[in-house]
């Protein structure tokens, strides 16, 4: 299932407490819908690339790999 929710305008953000959805059975679909686990079941998206994005390598590799990775990359590319 997706909910979307779009906050375009809204200028000082957006304060969600709770999400219910309700079937004729009376049960909830939505998990964690009250967000008491934190984010557990929500993944969030945007469709502006940029506002994601990491235009650098190195940083880029820093945040996926740590330091390690970083290192690593450099050795492989001093050696080619």
């Amino acid at each position: 299932m997706d909910i979307n929710i779009h906050s375009r305008g809204i200028k000082h953000g957006l304060d969600i407490a709770q999400i219910s959805i309700i079937d004729t059975n009376n049960k909830e679909l939505v998990k964690n819908n009250a967000f008491n686990q934190g984010f557990d079941y929500w993944y969030y998206y945007t469709s502006n690339y940029a506002a994601w994005s990491m235009d650098n390598l190195w940083i880029a590799l820093y945040f996926e790999y740590g330091l390690i990775g970083v290192i690593l990359t450099a050795l492989i590319l001093i050696i080619i």
